[in-house]
């Protein structure tokens, strides 16, 4: 008896398997997107005292970097082994995707102004860039031909490029004789969740349209570096605080799929 159910359990395993292959798609997706920001990191830990500071310049050592919406591309790698599970690989690159605080800037430069330096008051208030890369699970909901809707959910790794020459800084620069200050932020990466869903439609066998909407969300910590020279003698050149909290943003993606 129990060598009969043995055979028909390996017997039932190899039609699976067979079923399974012979059902086997390779998937690849090249994509658009428009990134919205929902919310963003808020909470600033001080690494040090900005007491002595002017107060136009005291509010610049905290929270202020934001982020802004943006435009992106990306693409997709899927595995179906059967025909409502499958699994995928996604990269995505998004542009622009920093700025410092419109009106903390604003703050700046009206006391930088009323002291008579504005003329050395240096800003870059938006740049930067995000990429993501993840795995996900991708559950198809049956549906009549030429149609197939799907919801989704992974894990994978987000970095954000927001340090000096991608991103936002501030430069104040009245050496030799006075000071010079530059604040920047450091990149970053965090671990991110995501979901969402999405539809194809199919406009042969082997291609077709795919528009998608996928929620991330992560806790990354973005480190926020002070510079500052003081007569000549660097007086300070490290972390001045660490600005960190959740993230979430939402992705819109429409691109081309081909099956093979």
């Amino acid at each position: 008896m129990k060598r009969v159910l043995k055979g028909f359990l390996l017997l039932f395993v190899s039609i699976l398997l067979v079923h399974s292959l012979s059902f086997s798609q390779i998937e690849m997706t090249f994509f658009g997107q428009y990134n919205v920001g929902l919310s963003f990191p808020d909470t600033y830990t001080y690494i040090f005292s900005t007491e002595p500071w002017a107060d136009y310049w005291e509010a610049t050592i905290g929270p202020i970097l934001e982020q802004q919406n943006g435009f992106g591309f990306g693409a997709r790698i899927a595995f179906t082994p059967v025909p409502t599970i499958g699994f995928e690989g996604s990269f995505e690159y998004i542009v622009g995707g920093f700025e410092l605080s419109p009106n903390i800037m604003a703050d700046l430069k009206a006391g930088v102004e009323g002291a008579g330096y504005s003329a050395y008051l240096k800003t870059e208030n938006s740049g930067g860039n995000i990429l993501r890369y993840y795995g996900n699970v991708v559950f198809n909901i049956p549906s009549p031909k030429g149609i197939s809707p799907y919801i989704t959910a992974g894990l994978g790794i987000t970095q954000f490029k927001v340090k000096k020459g991608t991103g936002p800084d501030i430069y104040f620069d009245v050496a030799p004789w006075a000071t010079l200050a530059d604040i920047q932020y450091e990149d970053t990466s965090a671990l991110t969740f995501n979901a969402g869903g999405g539809i194809k439609f199919m406009f042969s066998e082997i291609a077709g349209l795919r528009a998608d909407a996928r929620v991330f969300y992560c806790n990354p910590e973005f480190n926020q570096t002070l510079h500052h020279r003081l007569l000549g003698v660097e007086i300070f050149d490290d972390i001045a605080g660490t600005q960190s909290g959740g993230l979430t943003e939402v992705s819109l993606n429409l691109g081309f799929f081909l099956k093979f």
